[in-house]
């Protein structure tokens, strides 16, 4: 199986069901902060390290072989998409500021006596 394939999901998630969900969120997840100096290089080579991801999943295949490695990665990719759907769904649910500061992007504060 083409390695690209496992990468579907994720952007399902990522892009259809936060457009679905709020279409107003996906146009905030992809913003960014205007870029100075050297983090126009860092953004850059993001983009770049991306596209080259994005890319050798063409090239990879896995291999479906029914062992316990085969299963403890399943579960650790069912895991990551559930989580995945979890930070998107939270995200799409901003309050009136425009914030996230529910679940997990609020902050913890501690108190100390």
């Amino acid at each position: 199986m083409n390695a690209f394939f496992l990468l579907c999901p994720f952007l399902i998630i990522r892009f259809v069901l936060l457009s679905v969900l709020n279409g107003k969120a996906i146009r905030r997840a992809a913003y960014f902060a205007p870029l100075q100096g050297g983090e126009r290089i860092a953004y850059c080579i993001y983009q770049i390290s991306n596209i080259a991801v994005f890319l050798s999943l063409f090239f990879l295949t896995v291999k479906i072989d029914f062992t316990w490695f085969f299963y403890l990665g399943l579960g650790c990719y069912l895991a990551g998409l559930c989580l995945c759907t979890a930070a998107v769904v939270s995200f799409s649910a901003p309050d009136e500021n425009g914030l996230n500061t529910k679940e997990q992007y609020r902050r913890r504060v501690r108190r100390y006596i």
